[in-house]
């Protein structure tokens, strides 16, 4: 990840600081807010900022093998 972008987007409800009034782009590319649980900024004096994403994907590929957990899947 070179770029995280965070946009009010103009259907925004109130001042709520939630995903869904937001458009979120890395590297330029939307993700799917409805998968996002959580964003968590760090942003130390004289240090470069952190960022850690909490996402639940559609489909998870390991070594070539795809691991599925529909129980988790949003809709």
């Amino acid at each position: 990840m070179k770029k995280l972008t965070i946009k009010k987007k103009r259907a925004a409800q109130g001042d709520v600081m939630h995903t869904g009034n937001y458009d979120i782009l890395i590297d330029g590319e939307p993700i799917d807010d409805k998968r996002l649980i959580n964003i968590k900024i760090e942003a130390g004096a004289f240090e470069y900022p952190t960022v850690s994403l909490e996402y639940r994907p559609k489909e998870i590929e390991i070594d070539g093998v795809v691991v599925n957990d529909s129980k988790g899947e949003a809709k």
